[in-house]
């Protein structure tokens, strides 16, 4: 009886503990919410609510496209179509004229079963490792990192791909291995991540290589993995193959991809932002003779293949470099710099959260090593950790693609916060030599060893973004100040330049509009956009020998539309040149079909 009463209280007093830091853990997930929520509120104070930009810009236009029947992958998956056809899920269920916030309510949902996941992760790894706050600490890792709530916050792919690796992960986490259905169910997470993300392909691959070596009976049930993750890829697929005749699971921008950031200029190609500069390199796959996405793929991707090929040498100085860009301490912008956000205003309490990459990333490493040293399921971290981050080191680095292996990174730190802290004990006990695992400290600089300026913060990225704001909102005056402001910081902003020219023109100052304008045609003659902008300001001043000269420039570019070919014809006419006109007009069928084009001709 005595014995009885001895083991219940040493059950008791091994409890206690267990619920203390299960109370902790609910304390972090109520932060987590609180953060979240008064992170929505601030958004909404800001003119980031109402207006998206770049990739989220374009996700929501695809949606929109796919609401309205028509077809916004007409040329091909140039990103993965999955979270166009998640954002009309959701909008469908809130009512589409609710616009985003129903998106970021979703988003911010995941964001919490994500948290949720990483703590019950954290405590499954703690449990072995006799320290149960590990999964408090990984989730208020997660939780107090910056990029993790802006980037939930924005129309972008990560709230809904974390969310399903790390179920997935949970799935597979099981002593003795995960069963049939676990192993099903955990493919077909990362499978409809891959189709929202494509790196989540490499976590699917780190993920079946690790259960593959961990227990021998696992081999023959990977099919099931395997069969989860090819239903959720098979309608993307049989798309490529059916329409395109390509035998691709997802999407055909991995080519442009590796090119950016594998070329012997790719610190310029790596950063170019979106726009004009942008849109300048895009022209060199000459898109009118590859109409479809896999063909200018294919063009990319043999072109970064040959620069690799002229010389190796540099290419693997371009890896080791990358590989030590990815673990900076610096946030590295890619399209958009969230920097911009928390600068001033309602949002800058976010870019004072805690966290930071520098401090978290040996951290991270050492609890890595430990975990691999486990040979058991904890291996399936630090190895999907590695696949991600070695597919942004391959392919582009950027904290968006960086925040893809976040959790991962975050169980690591917490178990490399539970390894120091056991070496700070052994050390009150006396004082032992290092071990060879010490050798990796020395690691623990590259976070702070000093980078390109290519990623240093630019305040003026963000007055072209408070200009486009602006514009949109039609306070044009405040617009053309916040892009004067842009390009005296950074003159040879090409997007900056053009919208302030193309506001001037607006605001009835053609002739300030064409000084801005014209540095920008010099530095990128084959501009559609530029050409038809000039054409139009040289027609407000009734300059029509230059209307003709821009707009037959801009004709001679293949577009879409026929408006800048009207103008062209306009011109013409003006100048007597019938001829040319009508010659004009025989080469665009659609054209001698409208009203006021005949109407000029005579006919």
């Amino acid at each position: 009886m005595g014995r009885r009463k001895a083991g219940k209280a040493g059950s008791d007093a091994e409890q206690r503990p267990s619920q203390r830091w299960r109370g902790v853990e609910w304390a972090v997930l109520g932060g987590a919410l609180l953060l979240r929520f008064f992170g929505l509120l601030s958004l909404e104070q800001t003119g980031y609510a109402d207006h998206l930009l770049v990739d989220a810009q374009t996700y929501w236009s695809q949606a929109l496209g796919l609401m309205r029947g028509a077809d916004p992958f007409r040329e091909g998956f140039y990103q993965p179509p999955g979270y166009p056809v998640f954002l009309v899920a959701v909008s469908k269920f809130a009512g589409v004229e609710s616009g985003y916030l129903p998106v970021r309510l979703a988003q911010l949902m995941m964001g919490m079963v994500t948290t949720w996941a990483i703590v019950r992760l954290g405590r499954r790894i703690g449990a072995r490792l006799n320290a149960r706050w590990i999964g408090a600490v990984a989730g208020g890792l997660y939780v107090l990192y910056p990029s993790t709530l802006l980037f939930e916050q924005d129309l972008l792919t990560p709230a809904i791909t974390q969310v399903s690796l790390v179920l997935a992960i949970l799935l597979l986490w099981r002593d003795g291995g995960p069963g049939s259905g676990r192993l099903f169910f955990a493919g077909l997470f990362l499978g409809v991540a891959a189709v929202i993300h494509t790196t989540m392909l490499t976590a699917l691959l780190a993920l079946a290589l690790g259960l593959w070596v961990w227990k021998s009976e696992l081999r023959r049930r990977l099919v099931y993995l395997v069969l989860g993750a090819a239903i959720a890829l098979a309608p993307t697929t049989s798309i490529n193959l059916s329409r395109w005749g390509q035998p691709t699971l997802v999407s055909d921008n991995a080519g442009l991809n590796f090119y950016l950031g594998n070329n012997a200029d790719w610190k310029d190609t790596a950063f170019l932002q979106a726009g004009l500069p942008f849109r300048m390199l895009i022209l060199e796959a000459s898109p009118e003779e590859r109409p479809l996405t896999h063909q200018r793929n294919s063009y990319w991707k043999s072109r970064a293949w040959q620069e690799i090929a002229e010389a190796p040498g540099t290419w693997l100085f371009t890896l080791g470099t990358k590989a030590i860009w990815s673990v900076n301490n610096r946030e590295i912008p890619r399209n958009e710099d969230y920097r911009c956000r928390t600068q001033d205003g309602p949002m800058q309490w976010m870019g004072w959260l805690p966290v930071r990459y520098g401090w978290v990333f040996p951290l991270a490493l050492a609890g890595g090593v430990l975990l691999w040293r486990q040979r058991r399921a904890e291996r399936i971290v630090p190895l999907v950790w590695l696949g991600l981050h070695g597919s942004m080191v391959f392919f582009l680095v950027s904290d968006r693609y960086r925040l893809a292996a976040w959790p991962m990174v975050c169980l690591c730190a917490s178990v490399g916060v539970y390894w120091l802290w056991d070496r700070v004990k052994a050390w009150k006990e006396g004082w032992r030599p290092p071990g060879p695992a010490w050798g990796l400290s020395v690691l623990v600089i590259l976070p702070w060893l000093p980078i390109d300026d290519v990623t240093a913060f630019e305040p003026g990225w963000c007055a072209r973004v408070s200009g486009n704001f602006a514009r949109a909102d039609g306070d044009k005056s405040l617009a053309i100040e916040h892009y004067r402001e842009a390009l005296d910081a950074v003159p040879g902003d090409m997007s900056a330049r053009f919208h302030l020219s193309e506001t001037l023109l607006l605001e009835g100052q053609p002739s300030q509009a064409a000084a801005i304008l014209e540095p920008l045609l010099e530095v990128f003659p084959g501009s559609f956009p530029a050409q038809r902008l000039m054409a139009k300001i040289q027609k407000r001043m009734g300059q029509w020998e230059a209307v003709a000269v821009h707009a037959g420039l801009a004709h001679a570019i293949p577009h879409r539309g026929t408006s800048t070919d009207a103008l062209y014809v306009e011109a013409l006419v003006k100048l007597g040149r019938m001829d040319e006109a009508r010659a004009v007009v025989d080469s665009v069928p659609k054209l001698g079909n409208q009203a006021g084009v005949k109407a000029l001709l005579g006919d």
